[in-house]
């Protein structure tokens, strides 16, 4: 019989979005926030858990910033798929230069022709 074991668990804390002011949220009329700024503003967020909380020996806890990382392209942000570096299948006009093959036309779905 399959039994389900629950382990690693943890407390996750995100910073709210631009436009999320706790009671109402109005979309992300703000935009998108830079990696930069999303880190500063986890950072500070980590750094005030900290200082309120005072871990003792029945209660160790850890208080770290992470995230999740997924390779795109630079030019156009498209999802990376390719093994290569610098050349992504031809997912836009500015990777297509980056072709090490220029006469082999990429294929497959989003690629430019």
């Amino acid at each position: 019989m399959r039994v389900m074991k629950h382990r690693n668990f943890r407390v996750i804390v995100w910073p709210r979005n631009p436009s999320d002011f706790g009671i109402a949220s109005v979309g992300n009329l703000a935009g998108p926030r830079s990696e930069a700024e999303e880190r500063r503003i986890c950072e500070k967020i980590a750094r005030k858990i900290n200082r309120h909380l005072s871990f003792s020996e029945d209660d160790r806890g850890d208080v770290r910033v992470v995230s999740d990382a997924a390779p795109e392209c630079s030019n156009c942000n498209s999802k990376w798929t390719e093994k290569s570096e610098t050349y992504n299948g031809g997912c836009c006009a500015e990777d297509e230069k980056a072709n090490p093959n220029p006469d082999t036309e990429p294929d497959g779905p989003g690629r430019v022709a």
